[in-house]
């Protein structure tokens, strides 16, 4: 986690950064992203049956039980932060929302749209880094990921996805 953290604290001129992980939760969020200190945009996209599944939650999909035990869960554990001046929008594929994906990514959308991305490949999910042998690696074809992300985000940014949007939830 010190690779990732350091990673987020070093990047300058970018405008947001975006975790996609299936098995992403609340307490993975904080554990990386939340060391970022100047309060930029966090993006982050989840699965709900892949994330109750590894939480051993029911992930019963009629009437999108699963993904409200999800949201509720993880809407839980974000209220007891302290960092009350977050800038988080965080998704969930369930159900017939959007596709199911296995690879997790960490990327760096830079302000200046001529730019690149920045975009690591971690191998393992966020909560299972430094537990298990993986790689964590810097992608050869970054736009190609985000655009990925961006069409799955698309997909995915409606109420019936959306576990947490803060600073708006806050209010």
């Amino acid at each position: 986690l010190n690779f990732i953290r350091t990673k987020i604290k070093q990047h300058s001129h970018i405008k947001e950064i975006c975790l996609w992980d299936p098995y992403l939760s609340a307490y993975d969020i904080m554990d990386t992203l939340y060391y970022e200190p100047t309060g930029i945009k966090f993006r982050c996209i989840s699965s709900v049956s892949k994330a109750n599944n590894a939480n051993n939650a029911p992930s019963n999909s009629s009437s999108n039980r699963g993904f409200e035990i999800f949201r509720h869960n993880n809407q839980s554990i974000f209220k007891k932060s302290n960092n009350k001046k977050i800038n988080l929008k965080f998704l969930a594929q369930h159900d017939y929302f959007g596709w199911k994906f296995h690879d997790r990514f960490l990327i760096f959308v830079p302000s200046d749209t001529t730019k690149l991305p920045e975009v690591y490949s971690l191998g393992t999910s966020v909560n299972q880094i430094g537990m298990h042998h993986h790689i964590i690696q810097k992608v050869t074809n970054p736009r190609e990921i985000l655009n990925n992300f961006e069409e799955l985000w698309k997909q995915l940014d409606n109420d019936e996805c959306c576990v947490v949007d803060y600073p708006k939830m806050l209010g």
